[in-house]
């Protein structure tokens, strides 16, 4: 059976395609036995009736308080996102000529909105339908035109103003109308699109995510220390050229959705909440570990002694040691790419999105690559594109409605970043970043004489 099961798998690779075939062929082994024994089939069928009608009231009201939770938590939580009362809005970030911070900057704007509020009891997340506040961090290119967006609750609008302009005094702030309401829905005929969600990778051997393995951070790119332009290597450099270089009917999102990371409650817990500092503490621990199984023995006395790390070793540690000692984000990261109308489509833009992150990967420690995109891998699984124009439709939705913890998130997977990688990857470039599409405020604003007459 698993044989068929596994030719299965490889002509429709899709979870949904292998539940259905093995339904199927458990009804086609039922239908054989019944055929060829039929008294036996009925007695056993007969039988089974009975132990599930009997033991009904034991499994039923489980199922039922399931389906019935999950309702629930479903409801209440769109019933906070979506309150008209609360709203949000997307504020437009223009750069001045030049900007002479590191990403260290924004760091420092990211640790001052990390805010864990909105959680504080079980009754606020299980009743209420609280969470804890999002924001979207947004580098959107139109038509070549680059620029950066930043989305959050109206009622933290004041926090995130500060927070920016507090670290990067040369640039404005706006609030604009949302950009993806220029294409509201997905109409094949009218639009050409290609998504991608993006997630650290899932090591098999070890069953499980590192998230407190870090990327490379612009520390590792030297830009902390503050060097001249001209020295300067930006990490996100060769994505914003990319950006600039998309033509007419082109557009490319592209959107890093966060929430500060909350250490999981000792007590008022209901259900077992991932613990990332624990889990980091138990990676270090593994990668000593593996320091310690190599052992070398000494030839006078026959004592073992554990190997010294080597210079990359001891980095890797104190890396994962410094990550595990900042502040947490969870992120969601997706992009969307947008051809209007559909013969301005270029397929040379998916693999460049697909690799957008490589240059922030860090050899045997973490990396960002694709959780899952819209693409159909063989042309039989997919019969007149209907599976991939509705995937198209939920990633459009998905971006529209920044979803990315709850309802309507396409079940993204989230990333465990700090503000110092989250940094790496979104922050404001200086003159390094020739890309001519990156929209720049061309007068810069002065205070004005203090001596001005009122």
């Amino acid at each position: 059976m698993q044989f068929f099961l596994d030719i299965i798998e490889r002509l429709f690779g899709d979870v949904k395609a292998l539940s259905l075939a093995k339904i199927a062929i458990i009804l086609v082994v039922l239908a054989t036995f019944e055929a060829v024994f039929p008294n036996a089939a009925r007695y056993l069928f007969n039988f089974l009736w009975q132990v599930i009608y009997q033991s009904s009231p034991l499994w039923l009201p489980l199922i039922l308080g399931v389906l019935f939770w999950t309702s629930w938590l479903r409801y209440i939580r769109a019933n906070f996102l979506y309150d008209p009362k609360q709203g949000t809005v997307l504020l437009e970030v223009r750069l001045p000529q030049a900007i002479d911070r590191s990403p260290k900057a924004m760091e420092l704007a990211l640790n001052a909105i990390h805010n864990t509020a909105g959680q504080s009891t079980w009754y606020d997340t299980y009743v209420l339908g609280k969470s804890r506040p999002e924001f979207s961090l947004e580098i959107v290119s139109i038509e070549g035109q680059v620029r950066f967006f930043v989305r959050s609750r109206a009622f933290y609008k004041d926090s995130v103003e500060a927070a920016f302009y507090s670290q990067y005094p040369g640039i404005e702030i706006h609030e604009v109308p949302d950009y993806t309401e220029d294409v509201p829905y997905f109409d094949y005929n009218k639009v050409a699109l290609h998504s991608f969600e993006y997630k650290y990778p899932f090591d098999k051997k070890a069953g499980k995510t590192f998230h407190a393995y870090p990327i490379r951070t612009y520390i590792d790119f030297e830009l902390d220390k503050d060097p001249k332009e001209e020295y300067k290597v930006d990490p996100i450099t060769p994505m914003l050229e990319f950006l600039g270089s998309l033509g007419p009917g082109e557009q490319l999102w592209l959107q890093f959705i966060i929430r500060a990371y909350k250490e999981p409650q000792t007590r008022g817990s209901i259900f077992d909440v991932f613990d990332f500092r624990k889990e980091g503490a138990l990676d270090i621990k593994n990668l000593r570990d593996k320091l310690k199984q190599e052992r070398a023995t000494l030839q006078e006395g026959q004592l073992e002694y554990s190997r010294v790390p080597s210079k990359e070793e001891a980095e890797r540690i104190s890396d994962v040691d410094r990550k595990l000692g900042k502040q947490v984000y969870e992120v969601a990261a997706r992009s969307v790419y947008i051809a209007k109308p559909p013969e301005n489509f270029k397929p040379r833009a998916l693999p460049i999105m697909a690799l957008f992150f490589k240059g922030v990967s860090y050899p045997g420690l973490n990396s960002i690559g694709i959780q899952k995109d819209t693409s159909i891998d063989f042309p039989w699984q997919d019969f007149n594109n209907i599976r991939a124009n509705v995937k198209r439709r939920k990633f459009l939705n998905a971006y529209r409605r920044r979803a990315a913890f709850f309802q309507h998130a396409n079940n993204i997977e989230s990333m465990f970043m700090s503000p110092e990688e989250l940094a790496t990857i979104y922050h404001f470039p200086g003159q390094v970043a020739g890309t001519p599409g990156l929209d720049r405020i061309t007068s810069k604003k002065a205070a004005p004489p203090a001596d001005l007459p009122r």
